[in-house]
């Protein structure tokens, strides 16, 4: 259930690109379980820009109101970061991992793949896409407390695939999944925690999970009415080879 909730890899790795990549860390330890799309499904690394066909009417923020909804991002998703780690040091220490009983750390490996995983996403997205910054784009510090709707000065192009592109994508969807799995065996080896407990566990994880969702939701629909005012560029087709 959790890997329903998460955030797909492509789209923390646009976000990140795009000027906000504290943020796109912050999103993806509160919610460390990443969405899987398939083990042979072919995504598309900037096909959420074009959604509705390129329109989005996005209200637009500048000066304190940027900076004061970018500082309010920042302190949900290091809520739900610390919420999720407070949840793994309660399952840690207070249950028992059954096939090992003095192993504590596992449900902290298991929600901590993503700090493999984010990296390995970033390192896909940019084998698969060429990112262009002009000086318009600014300063990294400067994009960084402004919300996505704001930034400027960027262009995004399809590369042509390659061998390593496509051995790359394979090896994240797969680490997902190895991710899921492993989940589901350590929790279900676990004891010792009562009903309620346990649905208060899957309550904050889907809490945590569904917040720093809708921020990224948030941030994806600003860079969608940043392309379709023109601030950022999106190629439409792949660059020809000569």
């Amino acid at each position: 259930m959790l890997s329903l909730l998460g955030n797909a890899p492509p789209e923390i790795a646009l976000l990140a690109f795009s000027g906000r990549p504290v943020l796109a860390f912050l999103l993806n330890m509160g919610a460390p379980v990443i969405a899987v799309a398939g083990t042979f499904k072919y995504q598309h690394p900037l096909e959420v820009l074009t959604y509705g066909g390129g329109k989005s009417p996005f209200p637009t923020f500048s000066g304190v109101k940027s900076v004061v909804i970018a500082l309010g991002e920042y302190i949900l998703a290091a809520a739900a970061a610390v919420n999720v780690a407070l949840l793994a040091y309660d399952i840690s220490s207070k249950a028992v991992y059954v096939p090992n009983c003095g192993r504590t750390w596992y449900a902290f490996l298991w929600m901590y793949l993503c700090l493999i995983l984010h990296p390995l996403a970033l390192v896909t997205f940019w084998s698969r896409v060429r990112i262009t910054r002009s000086p318009e784009h600014g300063a990294w510090a400067n994009n960084e407390i402004k919300h996505s709707a704001s930034h400027r000065g960027i262009s995004y192009a399809l590369k042509e695939d390659t061998y390593l592109s496509i051995f790359l994508d394979w090896v994240l969807s797969h680490g997902a999944i190895v991710q899921i799995i492993f989940g589901t065996l350590v929790l279900s080896a676990t004891t010792l925690i009562d009903t309620r407990d346990a649905f208060k566990i899957v309550g904050r994880f889907a809490a945590s999970a569904i917040l720093c969702r809708l921020i990224l939701m948030y941030e994806l629909y600003g860079l969608r009415a940043a392309v379709a005012a023109g601030t950022i560029h999106l190629a439409k087709e792949r660059p020809e080879v000569e």
